[in-house]
């Protein structure tokens, strides 16, 4: 070997030593840290109903104010989840969050890799980070996330090679189903790929393998423990929801996540004018784009589906500037086994930081557990909507005025709830609707000081939240 050749080895040594390190700070800032999701605790407590009654559908044990039945999709992880938790403790949730993320972060980069050399596959996998922050949380969402990356994953390789994935992809599609929602977005996905691959390979056998494939996931989704109602719980959205559930709000560019999807659409489609492309990718693009207008919580599956279509193009763009292939350099075993590397380290500091993470959740009026438990059991507490699901699953005692089990509730009763907690004209009816006597709220919430000027009062007040007792007449 040259000493030419000696120095760009090395060069390229310590530029992949650089990227793994890299990938490994950005991965542990994504997954590692205290408990984020107000959602975590029901679906902790679903678990727990589910192992002991084995119900999956029926009506809602939990709250005398629900008027639909209680459905539990997404059960795979709130299972699994309260298994843990019961000999672990909420570390156990703060750890299965982080084995989350890397699995996010690992697919992503793959998903890159194969298109790209390692700058940008690197690159787009750190962008792709940063646009599912706010996604790796706690809840049955990540696992959806990283069975949605696998099923991206399926079909771009089938894609690539120009066929159809093969049969084992329906058992994929049944456990995806059992758990997250997510599960449709796969289903999207490869109805995208069938029809783009039938037009670009003009063969109409291409989109019917690839559609009896996509019908089969459905039906294999039809048979779960939740039976066929599962197929109607994607349209089932309560038009109240919004109005609780940012998630569920309306995306807008001037969100920074759904930004960063726009954003990554538009670039790629640019690249495109001047290297072209075929129509799967058209479509994987176009259904993107669809996401990403669509509501905040669809941002992550938008940038997942746009990341490497993202990568590859800037390798098409590199190759055209550079009159090189556009085929992307094998990755090295050094390679592997660096990112490896850094997929474990993430995964054990998750494990050490996991009993100090789980001691401050986020969201949650912690300092006030003393006075919390104080309440008489069986009482009516008018609770805040961002404690609702802590306060469901530590104190079973209590009756709730509403949990973030939205979709539990009538959309009338929501807007009432959403109303009062405004002080709106009409507050005192709904309050005295619901028979409170007690209330866990926001300091900031304008119904603490309605109910506080109204003559409640205050029996305990810490860290932003106040618990508040109506004073009898």
């Amino acid at each position: 070997m040259t000493l030419d050749a000696r120095r760009a080895d090395r060069s390229e040594r310590t530029f992949l030593l650089l990227a793994a390190a890299g990938l490994t700070v950005a991965t542990a800032t994504a997954t590692i840290g205290p408990l984020r999701s107000p959602d975590a605790w029901w679906n902790l407590r679903a678990g727990d109903y589910l192992l002991a009654t084995g119900r999956f559908v029926g009506p809602d044990p939990w709250s005398r104010f629900s008027t639909h039945q209680f459905v539990l999709t997404e059960w795979l992880g709130s299972v699994v989840a309260a298994l843990l938790y019961r000999p672990f403790g909420a570390a156990a949730l703060v750890e299965l969050r982080t084995i989350g993320g890397v699995a996010i972060a690992a697919l992503l980069y793959l998903l890159t890799r194969r298109v790209a050399d390692l700058p940008y596959a690197v690159l787009a996998t750190l962008v792709g980070l940063l646009g599912f922050s706010g996604s790796i949380t706690e809840r049955p969402q990540t696992l959806g996330l990283v069975l949605l990356l696998v099923s991206l994953h399926l079909w771009r390789s089938a894609a690539l090679g120009g066929r159809v994935p093969s049969l084992w992809r329906l058992p994929l599609g049944w456990v995806f189903a059992m758990a997250h929602g997510y599960w449709t977005l796969g289903v999207l996905v490869g109805a995208a790929t069938g029809a783009g691959l039938a037009l670009d390979r003009r063969s109409w056998r291409t989109g019917l393998s690839a559609g009896l494939l996509v019908a089969g996931t459905v039906a294999a989704a039809a048979v779960t423990p939740v039976g066929p109602r599962l197929l109607l719980t994607p349209f089932q959205i309560r038009s109240a929801a919004a109005a609780l559930v940012s998630e569920w709000q309306r995306a807008s560019p001037t969100q920074p996540l759904v930004a960063i999807a726009l954003a990554l659409v538009v670039l790629t489609a640019a690249a495109w004018l001047r290297t072209g492309t075929s129509w799967w990718r058209v479509f994987h693009l176009l259904l993107a784009l669809g996401l990403a207008l669509s509501y905040a919580r669809l941002s992550a599956p938008a940038v997942a589906i746009t990341v490497p279509l993202a990568a590859e193009a800037a390798q098409r763009l590199k190759a055209r500037r550079t009159a090189r292939t556009a085929e992307a350099s094998a990755p090295t075993r050094l390679e592997l086994k660096a990112m490896a590397a850094g997929a474990v380290l993430v995964v054990l500091a998750g494990l050490v930081a996991a009993p100090a993470s789980a001691r401050r959740p986020l969201l949650t009026p912690t300092a006030l557990l003393p006075a919390i438990a104080a309440i008489p059991s069986g009482s009516t507490v008018f609770d805040d909507f961002n404690v609702s699901s802590w306060m469901l699953h530590t104190y079973p005692h209590l009756q709730l005025v509403v949990d973030t089990r939205i979709e539990v509730f009538a959309p009338a009763y929501v807007n009432g709830y959403a109303a009062a907690l405004d002080a709106r004209p009409g507050w005192q009816s709904f309050v005295a609707h619901t028979g409170a006597n007690w209330a866990v709220l926001r300091q900031e919430v304008p119904l603490a000081g309605a109910l506080e000027r109204a003559g409640w009062a205050t029996t305990a007040s810490r860290d932003g939240y106040v618990v508040l007792h109506r004073v009898a007449p």
